[in-house]
């Protein structure tokens, strides 16, 4: 099963530190991220992996990366999350699974596989996450009175966390510059074609801004402390 790590992304939002480094290589516990990701993949069963960046960061991928067998696919400029995938097309023969390169979960990907493989109509199947960590406390009021205070807790709502099995036909509606979840998973519905998803209860985090990053690194830090990180 080929699978497509999508790691071109400018990382705006984590400047200052994305400045001399791509986001998936900014350490997590010690380790770049997107390590935890691949060693994932790996384990679970994907043997052709390809990792899509920006070749201005090819070098440090190339030498954070250099004891895994995987294939890079380049771009010379930002495409989008989907455009990423329609830079390397020739490289797509079948069903293939995407997975957004700033994502830390444990999700059986194989049973995202199993569960996409019995849904025969479907463009695509979407991982969800029920319980979305919220990075800010939630206050519950009486007019305007505080009756409890909940510190950064989760609420109870399925999300999408940037990982999915598609078909190659999902390729009739990607453009470059396009966002799967803005641009292509909206046009798939709105021809009247079916999406799938499987949701899982599991842990999740990213570390697409700074507080979500160091956010991360708090769990890392606490995981160090107590076990190994195979949540990741």
């Amino acid at each position: 099963m080929k699978a497509f790590v999508l790691a071109a992304g400018v990382g705006t939002r984590l400047q200052p530190y994305t400045s001399l480094i791509p986001k998936p290589l900014l350490p997590v516990g010690g380790k770049p991220c997107i390590r935890y990701i691949l060693d994932r993949l790996i384990r679970q069963g994907f043997e052709d992996i390809v990792v899509c960046i920006n070749d201005s960061h090819l070098s440090m991928f190339k030498h954070e990366l250099r004891d895994l067998d995987i294939s890079f696919s380049i771009s010379s400029k930002p495409l989008g999350t989907a455009g990423e995938i329609l830079n390397c097309r020739d490289l797509i023969d079948g069903d293939f699974l995407i997975h957004y390169a700033d994502e830390l979960t444990d999700i059986n990907l194989k049973e995202l596989v199993e569960f996409h493989n019995s849904k025969k109509d479907g463009v695509a199947t979407l991982a969800l996450v029920d319980q979305f960590p919220l990075p800010v406390g939630l206050i519950n009021l009486k007019g305007s009175e505080v009756q409890s205070i909940k510190e950064k807790t989760s609420i109870n709502i399925p999300f999408w966390v940037g990982i999915a099995m598609v078909r190659k036909g999902i390729l009739e509606y990607m453009h470059l510059g396009d966002d799967f979840a803005i641009d292509v998973f909206p046009r798939i519905l709105d021809e009247g074609r079916k999406i799938y998803t499987k949701t899982f209860e599991t842990e999740w985090i990213d570390i697409g801004n700074i507080s979500r990053y160091k956010h991360a690194n708090e769990l890392a830090e606490k995981e160090l402390r107590s076990r190994s990180l195979s949540v990741w």
